[in-house]
């Protein structure tokens, strides 16, 4: 086959078209999904072994902005819990639904744009029922489509505790949910409307690049602590003699030197050089990019204002403790903001979720109807202040 490439056994004998893989645009790190066929399964992963996902996770993992954006989020949709508001039902969802499986499909549909339940049904042939939802890490999923249709379908899924080690993980098939009992692992997946064919992608998405920018920038900061912000000595030994020991014995006696000058102390750098003269002493030159300090405030600041830009999040209540327009604004404009964050983004997102949950659900219960419970300081009504005459009048 033309532009296949094959991967060693070891990885689970995929296949993947690797030949001019497209970006989503120019600049993002996230490629279109390369279609992976094995001898056994055909599966298309969310990037080469599903990468696309791997990105997602380490840019929550190493930028701090982005990290307390998605848990402020999924804090403010999950709030006081997911609850049956319908008096007629009386469905208790805590038998097929638990709370912390609740708060992880919320931080799934922040995190990845979407959330996968496993449906778990009863053994009564005559008298098949669900019985419960299991809780499926999305990014452990890859999908199985309908390859000979002009616009492909999922027609089912493959899953994979991790992709790049499939010899060690091999992939389980799994049947695409369609509300009747079928057998086997049944998957139900629910994600965002995105412009990707098969997998979601987050509301975020456009921000990735400063969510890694900022990861880098700590990363950048831990180095400086551990190598560059020591003490550093450079030793010079010009003596002919030592200079032509044996490179064990020279580095002996540089170990007892490095240890009588600094006792130990880490923050303090050695480095001893033997030479045959003054004139072979040891010189290091240091260039550093003009004015680093300002260009690391500078790309800092971006960064976060970008990432928060990125989550459409209120600036007042996200921008860092630096900004004028933190926390030491008045109640008033942080009240306005929380409304806003609730319309343009938790309702949303919200609503992704209990659409997903409640056609689920429904098949226990027609009349089912989902509700997540805001916290109580949201929960109160404000009593409507009467109006005097005379403040009509004004």
């Amino acid at each position: 086959m033309a532009g296949v490439k094959k991967i060693d056994k070891a990885e689970g004998g995929i296949y993947p078209m690797v030949t001019n893989v497209t970006k989503m645009s120019a600049w993002q790190p996230i490629d279109i999904n390369p279609f992976q066929v094995t001898n056994s399964f055909n599966a298309v992963t969310n990037g080469f072994q599903n990468s696309n996902y791997a990105t997602l996770r380490d840019a929550y993992d190493d930028s701090p902005t982005h990290a307390s954006i998605i848990n402020s989020f999924v804090n403010y949709m999950y709030a006081d819990g997911l609850a049956n508001t319908d008096t007629i039902s009386g469905l208790d969802l805590s038998l097929y639904l638990d709370e912390d499986t609740t708060e992880q499909i919320c931080f799934d549909t922040k995190l990845f744009g979407g959330f996968a339940l496993q449906v778990i049904w009863n053994d009564n042939e005559k008298d098949r029922k669900i019985l419960k939802f299991e809780y499926v890490p999305i990014d452990r999923l890859a999908v199985e489509v309908d390859k000979y249709c002009i616009n492909p379908k999922i027609i089912g899924y493959w899953y994979s505790f991790d992709w790049r080690k499939l010899g060690l993980y091999p992939a389980e098939e799994c049947k695409k949910f369609n509300g009747t009992y079928q057998g086997g692992v049944e998957i139900y997946v629910c994600q965002r409307v995105t412009k990707n064919n098969f997998f979601p992608l987050p509301d975020y998405f456009s921000g990735i690049n400063y969510m890694i920018s900022e990861g880098y920038l700590g990363q950048n900061a831990k180095n400086h602590f551990k190598f560059e912000n020591k003490i550093k000595t450079i030793v010079n030994i010009n003596n002919p003699r030592k200079a032509s020991l044996s490179d064990s014995v020279k580095e002996q006696e540089a170990e007892k030197f490095r240890e009588a000058f600094t006792g130990g102390d880490p923050k303090f750098q050695v480095t001893v050089c033997y030479n045959q003269d003054a004139l072979d002493a040891t010189t290091i030159d240091q260039v550093e990019p003009e004015k680093l300090s300002e260009q690391n405030v500078f790309f800092a600041e971006e960064c976060e204002r970008k990432i928060i830009v990125a989550h459409s999040a209120p600036k007042i209540l996200f921008s860092g403790s630096n900004n004028a327009s933190g926390f030491s604004s008045n109640a008033d404009e942080i009240l306005v903001a929380t409304k806003e964050l609730y319309r343009r983004n938790v309702n949303p997102l919200r609503k992704i979720v209990l659409d997903g949950l409640t056609k689920l659900f429904r098949l226990v219960d027609v009349n089912v109807k989902l509700e997540f419970i805001d916290f109580e300081e949201f929960r109160r009504v404000e009593e409507p202040k009467e109006v005097t005459p005379e403040e009509e009048k004004v």
